[in-house]
């Protein structure tokens, strides 16, 4: 559920209250997402509506200013143990960029439209433990009174949805640009750079998630590099991410994946050593084919020469002639029955 800021200064919040009209849009956008669900999926979106529908009436019997670690202690409650645990260790929470007004309120729909990321999440640096309140490293973020917020924790299923969200809307923003007339570059390779945290823990343990995705998306591109770190620099929202919907300044990111796309403006192929390597064996096994087969044609040759020497003659044999120079033939007479037919065997 979203939140508003109803007491902040600077880098610090003091009081957030529930946003009913956010959420009421939120609920909206998760509605359309959860329409195309079948069977089992639609049990599990009635019993996830079931559970925000029990916490907006939850909310709405106590819409009063309340301290951000109160609200935090309230939804823990509500979470699971793994997402209480992380929720104890680091407090995330994230910060509107702009106005949402014309947009989809869904983060992973706004992705997959190519509208950009909603909220810049961060991470609280202290907390007040008398007023309950929060800070954010100083200088990071101007809190604005009515800004709205929300809290936020890492989950790997969400996580491959982001991902995958944010490769669709890069993928229709390349295709309608090029449907457009546009002069769309073709893409010869991209470097990810994930942080220490986005490994094969956070997915599933299954190692290289991110580098296959953005593979089945760029299927052109030879190979995918990059390396872990432990932070990237960079915009939250670029020609990937989509169009900016805020503040977009190039920024230090403690928890993300930064993908970095390779043109070629003057359209030329992208070398690849593998490819190239593909292309010399190929190139060497036609090659090697042809050589055989010349030798075999050059053998079939020798043996038809062979087999008509042995039935003319010895090799080097000369063909017999008259003292005058003619050729020599040898006549055949064949009887069969009343009639004779005479053949000539000419020397060959």
């Amino acid at each position: 559920d979203d939140a508003e800021v109803d007491d902040g200064s600077r880098s610090t919040i003091g009081a957030i209250v529930l946003d009913e009209a956010a959420t009421a849009e939120e609920e909206l956008g998760y509605q359309d997402q959860d329409l195309s669900a079948t069977g089992d999926d639609e049990n599990e979106a009635d019993a996830k509506a079931a559970k925000r529908a029990q916490m907006a009436a939850d909310y709405a019997k106590a819409r009063i200013p309340k301290p951000p670690l109160a609200e935090a202690n309230f939804l823990m409650r509500r979470l699971s143990d793994d997402d209480q645990a992380f929720m104890r260790r680091a407090l995330l929470i994230g910060l509107e960029r702009g106005g949402s007004i014309g947009k989809t309120p869904n983060e992973l729909l706004r992705l997959a439209k190519g509208e950009g990321h909603r909220f810049t999440v961060r991470q609280v640096a202290s907390a007040g433990m008398k007023d309950g309140s929060v800070t954010f490293p100083l200088g990071s973020v101007d809190v604005e009174v009515g800004a709205r917020c929300r809290f936020f924790v890492r989950d790997g299923e969400f996580a491959k949805k982001e991902v995958e969200a944010l490769w669709t809307g890069y993928k229709k923003k390349e295709l309608s640009e090029t449907l457009e007339g546009k002069d769309v570059s073709p893409v010869t390779g991209c470097m990810v750079f994930p942080t220490l945290d986005r490994g094969s823990k956070l997915f599933g343990g299954k190692a290289g998630y991110e580098s296959g995705v953005v593979s089945t998306f760029l299927p052109g591109v030879p190979s995918i590099s990059g390396f872990y770190a432990n932070g990237v620099l960079g915009k939250l929202d670029g020609t990937i991410g989509g169009a900016p919907v805020g503040p977009n300044e190039n920024m230090l990111h403690g928890s993300a994946s930064c993908y970095v796309v390779f043109r070629s403006k003057t359209k030329r192929p992208f070398f690849s050593p593998k490819q190239a390597m593909i292309d010399a064996a190929d190139a060497a096994a036609a090659k090697a084919a042809a050589k055989a087969a010349e030798l075999e044609l050059a053998a079939e040759d020798e043996k038809r020469s062979t087999m008509s020497k042995s039935s003319f003659g010895s090799e080097g044999q000369v063909a017999p002639r008259s003292p005058d120079g003619e050729l020599i033939v040898r006549r055949r007479e064949i009887h069969s029955g009343r009639s004779l037919s005479v053949s000539t065997v000419e020397w060959s």
